[in-house]
């Protein structure tokens, strides 16, 4: 990660052009001087961005008094997938339905466009975690598919967060007959299943 002072627009676009795939740029600041403009530029690489990351998490674990765990981090364009392993099961970031993830997600990714400039994409996996809440999702699902034919009206589940939302509504649109929708705001943001009309 360097920082890089350009007198010059061209020699700006020359530095910038040649930047290997890796490699990425924020225009920090710009200076209009009375015949020049002086343009103050970050570079980086993908692993800048791990290590910014890396620290960061690090950090936040460290609030939760997570202790012995190992981090493993995936950057692939402006996906970043993080598999965290650890001893505790019953971890504090586990519970409250996964808005404690969800929270250290979004708090992860806007620490990454204070300093880069560039939005990331950030999915936290802790001891599988993510597996088992597809399976769990999954026997909601059915468990309100069952509840919808016996009572003959909708669903509401509990409020969930954004990344569990879009699994559920993935997971209804496979199944015939059947429809979800979102309803509420913030925190109380939940899925709606119900039967479809034609049926």
């Amino acid at each position: 990660m360097t920082i890089e002072i350009f007198k010059k627009q061209q020699e700006l676009d020359n530095f910038i052009n040649n930047l290997k795939s890796d490699q990425f740029y924020r225009i920090l600041e710009t200076e209009k001087k009375l015949v020049r403009t002086i343009t103050k530029v970050l570079f980086f690489s993908s692993e800048d961005v791990i290590q910014y990351l890396t620290t960061h998490l690090n950090l936040i674990l460290e609030m939760f008094a997570v202790k012995d765990f190992q981090e493993k981090i995936y950057l692939n364009d402006k996906r970043i997938y993080i598999k965290i392993t650890c001893e505790n099961q019953n971890s504090l970031l586990l519970q409250k339905y996964g808005f404690i993830v969800s929270a250290i997600q979004n708090l992860l990714v806007s620490y990454l466009f204070s300093k880069f400039g560039k939005w990331y994409q950030i999915s936290i996996n802790i001891n599988n975690h993510l597996h088992n809440q597809k399976y769990f999702l999954k026997k909601q699902i059915y468990f309100a598919i069952k509840n919808i034919k016996e009572k003959n009206k909708p669903f509401h589940f509990k409020p969930m967060p954004n990344d569990q939302r879009k699994l559920v509504h993935n997971l209804v649109q496979e199944i015939d007959g059947f429809t979800s929708f979102s309803e509420g705001k913030g925190f109380l943001r939940h899925i709606v299943i119900k039967a479809e009309e034609n049926n």
